[in-house]
């Protein structure tokens, strides 16, 4: 999917049904390789997929037209209603903002919040993730989760009884994207 090549590749099949099972089976494939990395995103993604097949069920030519769309955005590296340019914070973001949603826009004022406590939280990773072999040290890894939820209690954003499962998730999200938190330790210490 990340070929230059493959939109032209699955416009040379012969037939729109052909188009759009290309398009479908790719696009589930870099999800799926993805999600890890940033599961906010990876979620909404799946969830456009999975609307616009059912959406537009038999109807292969305007199915292969919307997959396309969806190609082009499932390739991009920041969504473009992301509210961050930095793409380690407006993962954090994506987290931190699943877990508060009401199914609601956020308002400004709470947003404002979680783009800073996103900003907060990528600041304490990397810190301990300078430590060397961070990723093989529990100890240290156990000190950064109660760090991440003195954090979130500070901010007051999350019921208490769920900080615990949120470090948790932070947690995750930080080891599935060491590559980009290397670079910001230096010299790619955070191994």
């Amino acid at each position: 999917m990340t070929d230059p090549d493959f939109l032209a590749k699955v416009k040379g099949l012969t037939s729109a049904k052909a188009k759009a099972s290309e398009m479908e089976h790719a696009l589930r494939f870099h999800i799926r390789k993805n999600f890890d990395e940033d599961p906010a995103r990876y979620t909404k993604l799946s969830e456009r997929l999975d609307e616009i097949l059912k959406g537009l069920t038999g109807k292969w030519d305007e199915l292969t037209l919307a997959l396309e769309e969806l190609l082009k955005d499932a390739t991009d590296e920041v969504e473009k209603d992301s509210v961050h340019h930095d793409p380690l914070v407006a993962r954090f973001y994506g987290l931190l903002e699943a877990e508060f949603a009401t199914g609601a826009d956020l308002p400004d004022e709470v947003r404002i919040d979680l783009v800073y406590l996103s900003e907060r939280i990528v600041v304490e990773i990397v810190d301990h993730a300078g430590i060397v072999r961070f990723w093989h040290n529990p100890l240290a890894q156990d000190d950064l989760r109660k760090e991440l939820i003195h954090t979130l209690d500070d901010r007051d954003l999350f019921p208490f009884e769920d900080q615990a499962a949120i470090a948790d998730r932070l947690m995750e999200l930080a080891k599935a994207n060491q590559p980009l938190i290397a670079e910001r330790v230096g010299c790619g210490r955070a191994s």
